[in-house]
């Protein structure tokens, strides 16, 4: 199981949520669908100057096994490049593999581009491509993304420029894992010389992406340069460096743009959205995410393991004023469990299941009449809040209306950030606890892994313990099943019977958004910079 990664996902909640203010918001004048979504901005018509882009937290790490959050990832997807590469559409394209395909249900066979080369010249090998693979498999080190790699039997080099595979069951979930963070490929010599320095600011990184690291002031700045020997001309750098710059609240956001200190951002939710948005200097656009906010079930034996009573607090709750209040109108009101970004093939079969299905509409007449059937009314439910973060108050807020409205009572339960990353990974801390708030997404447009998480029996996300064998088979088919069509089929009827169950109840689909200087363009709107290119396509905007 993917245990850390889930500990780490509190972490997000912060960084997405901690910046957005309570403000009581009931509407907002740039609400938009889905369907206006663009994953891209224009291209950029020539060469610009050096660009300061916002990271709501200071950099950690830049080691790609431990890029779990935004301030570690959009750096090193500045620098650094994946075996296949998401596109800002969320589609995949081969990247420093020229091909990833299934020979067999047991054998995953990568052929390498024989062109590509690290900063210092040298090529990108075989052996470099394998190092990096188990880099993520080694628990000694630590990474996040393990679980991508629990089927892997052996990697290893079977030609000068082939990779071979080896699978202990079919896995055809893997391919699209390669496209994201655990795909990225790192220099093995440079790597193992760096030792445990390795992606620290006193070691460094050695990649092959059209940046290079320049300079790293722990809890400060971080600066990469331009690649003047980036392998792929065609997709050089456009601008001579990008510093990133912790910007600790929403405050300090609006002057460093403002001040033209700031030229860059991509968050979900924030509380200037709109006076940047009104701003003569900043476009503001929003585009697909993969992301899912949602209420988070803990206590397998609470009021909440009954479905009627999951149902009805699902239905109770005013997505739509939720929605305005947290994310000023950008997010959509969920139709399923995963969001319609991460549905990264077979777009027409997702659609046409589970696109085809109307949004959660509140229902408190059937609510009540749920509580009522359930023996529930005047049963208290605990919510967990971090404290200190604005939008935790909103949503207990939110939550407690929905709660009163069909005959419960709430208890808000502040707990300390560091402390409600346990919630997590340790049922001991989640003890008394109902609900928490949560925000989780797939690493990769392939929603599978994220339905598994939180669906199957050993599920790191499963907190509730929800079970459902028909699910479980579903699921196990699809990772199973090569054909994209027919795993997109298996994948949404999945999705269908976990909406339904509720093992945690999805409040919205957030969208990406995008704050970036009118001078600029070429920037990827959609959350497909956490894992591919993004700071190379910046360069100059038509006036």
């Amino acid at each position: 199981m993917e245990i850390k990664r889930a500990i780490l996902s509190a972490l997000v909640i912060g960084a997405v949520l901690s910046t957005v203010a309570c403000t009581g918001r009931t509407e907002t004048g740039a609400t938009l669908t889905a369907g206006d979504l663009s994953p891209t901005t224009a291209p950029a018509v020539g060469e610009a100057g050096p660009v300061s882009w916002a990271l709501y937290r200071s950099t950690n790490s830049l080691d790609p096994i431990k890029a779990f959050d935004t301030p570690e990832s959009l750096p090193l997807t500045a620098m650094c490049e994946t075996l296949l590469q998401q596109q800002p559409d969320f589609s995949i394209k081969p990247g420093l593999a020229t091909s990833a395909d299934y020979m067999n249900d047991h054998t995953l066979v990568l052929k390498l581009r024989e062109d590509a080369t690290f900063w210092d010249g040298s090529p990108v090998t075989a052996d470099d491509v394998v190092y990096s693979l188990e880099r993520n498999r080694d628990p000694k080190l630590g990474g996040y993304f393990s679980t991508s790699f629990n089927r892997v039997s052996t990697i290893t080099v079977t030609g000068a420029h082939e990779v071979t595979i080896s699978l202990t069951k079919p896995d055809y979930w893997l391919r699209s894992a390669l496209s994201a963070m655990p795909g990225v490929v790192v220099k093995k010599a440079f790597a193992q010389a760096a030792g445990d320095n390795f992606g620290t600011p006193a070691g460094g990184i050695m990649c092959t992406g059209p940046f290079t690291y320049g300079s790293w002031n722990p809890g400060g700045n971080l600066v990469v340069n331009r690649n003047p020997h980036y392998w792929d001309k065609s997709k050089a750098a456009l601008i001579p460096s990008v510093t990133f710059k912790p910007v600790p609240n929403d405050a300090n956001l609006a002057a460093a743009f403002s001040t033209g200190d700031l030229d860059g951002y991509y968050i979900v939710g924030s509380s200037v959205y709109d006076e940047l948005r009104k701003s003569p200097l900043i476009n503001v656009k929003s585009g697909p995410s993969l992301i899912t906010d949602l209420l988070a079930i803990a206590d397998p034996k609470g009021p909440l393991a009954d479905l009627r009573v999951r149902e009805a607090l699902s239905l109770a709750i005013d997505r739509n004023s939720y929605i305005n209040q947290v994310y000023f109108g950008q997010a959509s009101v969920p139709a399923s469990m995963s969001n319609p970004g991460s549905w990264g093939y077979s777009k027409s079969v997702f659609k046409q299941t589970l696109g085809s299905q109307a949004p959660i509409k509140k229902d408190l007449s059937k609510a009540k009449s749920l509580i009522v059937e359930a023996g529930a009314k005047g049963k208290t439910i605990t919510m967990a809040v971090a404290s200190g973060i604005a939008t935790f108050q909103v949503m207990g807020a939110v939550v407690k209306e929905a709660l009163e409205s069909i005959g419960l009572k709430i208890e808000l339960k502040s707990i300390p950030l560091d402390k409600y990353n346990e919630l997590y990974f340790n049922p001991a801390a989640r003890a008394g606890i109902d609900i928490f708030p949560s925000i989780n997404n797939p690493i990769a447009p392939e929603p599978a892994p994220f339905l598994s998480d939180m669906a199957t029996p050993d599920g790191p996300y499963n907190f509730l313990g929800w079970t459902n064998p028909k699910v479980t088979d579903l699921l196990e088919k699809s990772r199973a099943t090569e054909g994209d069509d027919a795993r997109a089929r298996l994948v949404a009827q999945a999705d269908e019977l976990i909406t339904a169950g509720l093992p945690q109840i999805p409040l919205a689909h957030p969208y990406n958004v995008l704050y970036l200087n009118k001078k600029l363009t070429g920037a990827p709107t959609s959350y497909s910079y956490a894992a591919g290119a993004w700071a190379n396509l910046i360069g100059k905007a038509r006036k």
